[in-house]
């Protein structure tokens, strides 16, 4: 499975603020190392966004992420036994690829850049 660098995260939010025409004035994220990056926080301030990091340990400071990742646990991961990523994409009915691969973008959910 293919981890996000902050190299990765700021073109992502590149890409997204030109769809938009805009970028947000603040971002929320948690201490996980693409977001701690001096890349992602080099784009940050020169496109005058300020990154509101979550204090270790408080998973009430992104409560929303925290309960969708909850819920996701609880109602899928929970409920079956995976052997290797392939048998969980085919039990959870995604198709193959889908981890790793291309999605289609929109509101909740943006694809990774190509490598």
């Amino acid at each position: 499975m293919r981890k996000f660098t902050g190299e990765d995260v700021a073109g992502i939010l590149s890409e997204t603020g030109a769809e938009r025409s805009a970028l947000p004035k603040v971002i929320s994220v948690d201490q996980g190392t693409e977001f701690t990056s001096k890349s992602l926080d080099h784009w940050a301030y020169w496109n005058r966004v300020r990154l509101d990091f979550s204090r270790p340990g408080k998973p009430t400071d992104n409560a929303f992420a925290e309960a969708f990742n909850s819920l996701l646990r609880r109602e899928r991961l929970s409920q079956h036994y995976f052997i290797d990523e392939e048998d969980a994409q085919r039990i959870l009915g995604l198709p193959p690829d889908s981890a790793s691969g291309p999605r289609p973008r929109d509101r909740r959910r943006i694809a990774p850049r190509d490598p």
